[in-house]
C-alpha cells in the first residue's frame, strides 16, 4: 500500500484533495456558504475518494462501508436540498 501512497503523492492527487479541504475550512470559518462547504468536504472529498479508492486500488469486498457513507450522504443532502437551492442559483 505504500507504493500506492506513493503514487498519490507524486501525481499531485493529495494536493488537489488538500487544497480543496481548506478552501472549504476556510468557507466554513467565515461563516460564508457554510451548507454548501460542509457539502464538498464530506460528500465529495472524503467519502467519494474513499469508495473510489476501495473500488478502484483495493479488493471491493472492503469498499461496503466507503459506499454506505457515501449514499447515506446523498440521502441526507437529498432531504435538504431546499437549504442548498439558493446557493446553487445562478
Amino acid at each position: 500500500m505504500g507504493t500506492v501512497l506513493d503514487a498519490l503523492i507524486s501525481s499531485n492527487f493529495m494536493t488537489i484533495i488538500g487544497v480543496f479541504e481548506i478552501l472549504c475550512e476556510v468557507l466554513i470559518l467565515t461563516e460564508k456558504y457554510t451548507p454548501l462547504a460542509l457539502t464538498i468536504t464530506i460528500i465529495i472529498i472524503i467519502l467519494l475518494n474513499a469508495a473510489l479508492f476501495h473500488i478502484l486500488m483495493d479488493t471491493p469486498a472492503n469498499s461496503g462501508g466507503a459506499i454506505i457513507g457515501l449514499v447515506l450522504a446523498v440521502v441526507l443532502v437529498s432531504a435538504h436540498k431546499e437549504r442548498f437551492t439558493s446557493l446553487l442559483s445562478a
